[in-house]
């Protein structure tokens, strides 16, 4: 057995070291993303055609990223174009029947107004034409799931479709699960270990983190953190994962190790 001297002394160096203070710490599931990325949304009602870029490709300024299916709204163009030939022909003859009756004088403010209403028709039914074919407002990478997934699909104005990103500007979302959550002020720190290259951890600070708990991925309810890196010289590819260690602020050892049975015991005891 222990002699008594070995115990105390065991017992003064358990103290000691819990009550050194060490950074609390914490793990969680992190994902490279595009900071500041152009969303591209559906801006007419319809379905897509084709998609004639590759997900996760370079684009130039004003290439063509999405058809949709015109067959509709070409026929209502067409319409349109022969409305406004049969308002000005309808004009031109109240114009002449202005001059010898009285009743032409009168219908020649009712065809010039149903003139301007069918030019307004045409023009509106022209820009959805043009807008049939969406084309990038920006180069960038382009980021989507995949064509087979939404070719045929019909998308409603303003719905989501793929987004455009530079990728010299990332930013790390780092999903904390409840369980794991602890307080971060901006500016924390925080290393990135990827997947791909997981000895040479990435240096990042914390830039914003949400105060309210929110279902993601993979239906966990967790606060979303988002990271910058701090070494511009190290820019790993969008869509890489990993996982991120996050600090927070100085603790004793002691409630760093304990903390999570503290934690269960508090729930298994209604406190």
């Amino acid at each position: 057995r222990p002699r008594g001297t070995v115990i105390a002394f065991a017992s003064v160096l358990a103290a000691v070291l819990g009550l050194t203070p060490v950074s609390l710490t914490t793990l969680a599931p992190a994902e490279v993303a595009a900071r500041d990325g152009f969303v591209v949304t559906a801006p007419i009602d319809g379905v897509i055609e084709d998609i004639p870029v590759e997900p996760n490709t370079d684009v130039a300024a004003d290439a063509t990223l999405i058809k949709f299916v015109d067959t509709t709204v070409r026929s209502r163009f067409d319409v349109a174009v022969r409305e406004v030939v049969v308002a000005q022909a309808r004009l031109k003859k109240m114009t002449q029947l202005a001059f010898q009756d009285v009743q032409g004088r009168h219908e020649l403010g009712i065809a010039r107004a149903e003139l301007q209403l069918r030019l307004a028709e045409r023009d509106y039914a022209q820009d959805l034409l043009a807008k049939s074919v969406l084309k990038a407002d920006r180069k960038g990478v382009v980021i989507f799931a995949g064509k087979s997934e939404l070719i045929g699909r019909p998308v409603s104005v303003g719905e989501r479709i793929m987004e455009i990103a530079d990728p010299r500007r990332i930013e790390f979302r780092i999903d904390v699960p409840v369980g794991d959550a602890i307080v971060l002020g901006n500016g924390a720190r925080a290393k990135i270990y990827l997947d791909s290259d997981p000895l040479h951890p990435i240096e990042a600070k914390v830039v914003r983190s949400d105060y309210k708990a929110r279902v993601h991925e993979g239906n966990v309810l967790s606060f979303r953190v988002v990271a910058t890196p701090t070494d511009p010289g190290r820019l790993p590819r969008l869509g890489i994962r990993g996982t991120a260690q996050l600090y927070g602020d100085e603790v004793r050892l002691g409630f760093f190790l304990l903390r999570r049975p503290i934690a269960s015991l508090r729930q298994w005891m209604g406190i």
